[in-house]
């Protein structure tokens, strides 16, 4: 009896151990590989739609206030935040740049709160600081873009299913497609093996140069994933689960000159190259928007990634208006819910030009003229042919008054 309790109790530790798959419990084998491939399942149904229209995500910068009220509050701006984009907003996923773990730990709980729920949790894609290939600095003044140090484990533990992976380095741009082969180097390799090792998905972020967009070729970006999958040696069973595209050329928001700020935005999404249909089907093809909001400029560039056959669009931070400088939450919050918000509406959008299409047997506002016309000249409305004499008989104290 004593010997059927002890296997009846070993059988439930094995299977219990085998089953833990959650992040932070410490990954065997086995275990990070399912949670990898959990990871990549829920970005690719959240990344791609299967009616085929354009997937929107944000990406949100939470730093660390230095106002001690503010840093108490942190947490609950955070879940607000977190309940908005997934609420509200209704993105698709969310990358975030944080400052420390704790905030992106707070915004992932939140959104695993809505596990079973609808709308459902957001995926949350990690986002690293810029990085230098060299450090070196003239003025001495890196901090900003050097990488906070940042252990892949403790991201996973966080709940992010992601982890945004520049394959380049510093402000170096891609030319051609053999340069994935010659600069992306050795550490981006150990980099995503070991977030697939820890059951991130790493989702590879290329920077296209003015000389790669001029190439006209149709199976340019076939190429380039197929260069993308093979030098990082991603395996077969596990493509990643998406690749983020982002355009060299940089615009001015600032610049006086609205004609020339106008042709720069429409050189920025015109000039990505175009995506087959067959490669989509392969890997999620985002594109990065990186236009400040006004003037339709965020519309018109998403209209042109869907026109050019694009998965979805990363709509980055630079979008929002003084983001850098205005690190509030909430109005970045409710900037993202008008914005995500406006640009998934199709109300009146799909009906452009409708009048022009249908010939009309009589013209309406000639019809409504003729019938105004008619009921002036019946007297029904009184005489029309001037102000009344006797306006110095009015009375304004008794609330007296010729129209407006």
């Amino acid at each position: 009896m004593g010997g059927y309790r002890c296997l009846r109790w070993a059988l439930v530790l094995v299977i219990s151990s085998s089953c833990i798959v959650e992040r932070g419990y410490g990954f065997s084998a086995s275990s990070s590989s399912d949670a990898a491939t959990l990871a990549q399942n829920r970005l690719r149904e959240s990344l791609s739609s299967m009616s085929g229209k354009l997937t929107l995500s944000a990406e949100l910068v939470i730093p660390d206030p230095t106002d001690p009220t503010a840093l108490l509050l942190l947490a609950t701006e955070v879940q607000s935040l977190s309940q908005n984009i997934r609420v509200s907003s209704k993105a698709n996923a969310a990358f975030i740049e944080v400052a420390s773990l704790s905030s992106l730990s707070t915004f992932c709980r939140e959104q695993e709160s809505a596990r079973g729920n609808f709308p459902g949790p957001v995926p949350v894609i990690y986002c690293p600081k810029k990085r230098r290939k060299n450090n070196d600095n003239d003025d001495g003044d890196d901090d900003d873009d050097t990488t906070v140090v940042v252990e892949l484990k403790d991201v996973a533990a966080a709940g992010a299913s992601g982890v945004l992976v520049p394959l380049m380095q510093g402000e170096e741009e891609l030319t051609c497609v053999a340069d994935i082969a010659d600069k992306v180097g050795s550490d981006i390799v150990e980099y995503c093996a070991k977030a697939l090792q820890c059951g991130l998905q790493p989702i590879p972020e290329i920077v296209l140069s003015k000389k790669f967009l001029q190439q006209q070729d149709d199976q340019i970006l076939s190429s380039l994933v197929d260069a993308v999958i093979q030098t990082c040696h991603f395996p077969t069973n596990n493509l990643p689960a998406a690749i983020v595209l982002s355009a060299s050329l940089k615009v001015d928001n600032n610049n006086d000159d609205d004609d020339d700020d106008n042709d720069n935005n429409d050189e920025v999404v015109l000039g990505l190259p175009r995506v087959s249909k067959e490669l989509k089907k392969r890997v999620p093809i985002l594109a990065s928007v990186r236009v400040m909001a006004g003037a339709s400029r965020m519309g018109s560039a998403v209209a042109d990634l869907k026109e050019a056959g694009y998965t979805g669009a990363a709509l980055r931070s630079e979008c929002v208006p003084g983001y850098r400088m205005n690190p509030d939450l909430k109005a970045v919050g409710n900037f993202w819910n008008a914005c995500i918000s406006d640009l998934k509406s199709v109300k009146s959008k799909s009906f452009a030009g409708f009048r022009a299409n249908i010939s009309m047997d009589k013209s309406v506002p000639m019809e409504w003229l003729k019938y105004q016309k008619d009921v002036i000249d019946s007297g029904a409305l009184g005489d029309a042919s001037g102000p009344p004499e006797d306006l110095d008989d009015l009375n304004s104290d008794e609330g007296d008054f010729v129209g407006f």
